[in-house]
């Protein structure tokens, strides 16, 4: 049986970032890639009172989250969204989901 697994990336925007634009850029990641991948559950989309922005991806397994990794590599949407983080404030890991209530 294959566990769920939760991809969880954060960081802070690159200096001059415009929150709206960042926001629209990540509506369209949504809309244009993560919805469409094999795997894909949901998303959550938040912003931490100390400016650090995030990702919450919910995966049906490992093996689906690190190719739908590996294909927004080659994704100009989502380039365009990563580009908007300050590179060096990034984090990114899974987490099996041990149980869901």
């Amino acid at each position: 049986m294959t566990k769920k697994v939760i991809e969880l990336a954060s960081g802070k925007l690159a200096s001059g970032t415009n929150e709206a634009e960042f926001i629209k850029a990540a509506e369209a990641v949504q809309e244009s890639f993560l919805s469409k991948q094999p795997g894909y559950i949901s998303r959550d989309f938040f912003k931490g009172e100390d400016g650090v922005w995030g990702d919450m991806v919910h995966w049906d397994s490992l093996a689906e989250a690190e190719q739908a990794s590996k294909a927004a590599m080659e994704s100009s949407v989502c380039g365009s969204y990563f580009s908007m983080f300050n590179q060096e404030s990034i984090s990114m890991q899974y987490m099996e989901v041990i149980h869901s209530w």
